[in-house]
């Protein structure tokens, strides 16, 4: 369980699996359950269109500086976890600072 408290320090730490249970099955399959993160629009959310070559973790790194960002954005967006980005497609980059964790 996390602490209420540290939500915005559990974001920081880049991973998707820090505000979740892992799941480990005896064929060795894992699975993350977790709640998706929430957001509160922001002026300073932005957008991207994805284009040829693109990938969650390129988009992160050149919005946020970081690209183990790559869940949040796939997260806001409805991503499933294949990280087949189709061409064309716009993608919500929120603000980080406007995220919140679901419990």
């Amino acid at each position: 369980m996390i602490d209420p408290s540290t939500e915005d320090l559990e974001l920081r730490t880049n991973n998707p699996y820090s505000i979740g249970n892992i799941f480990s099955f005896s064929e060795g399959d894992f699975a993350l359950e977790r709640e998706p993160i929430i957001i509160e629009r922001s002026i300073r959310d932005r957008y991207h269109t994805v284009v040829e070559g693109d990938t969650l973790s390129r988009i992160a790194f050149d919005k946020y500086n970081d690209s183990k960002e790559w869940w949040v954005i796939a997260d806001v967006n409805n991503l499933d976890w294949t990280f087949q980005l189709e061409v064309g497609t716009v993608l919500l980059i929120p603000d980080l600072n406007r995220v919140k964790i679901t419990l």
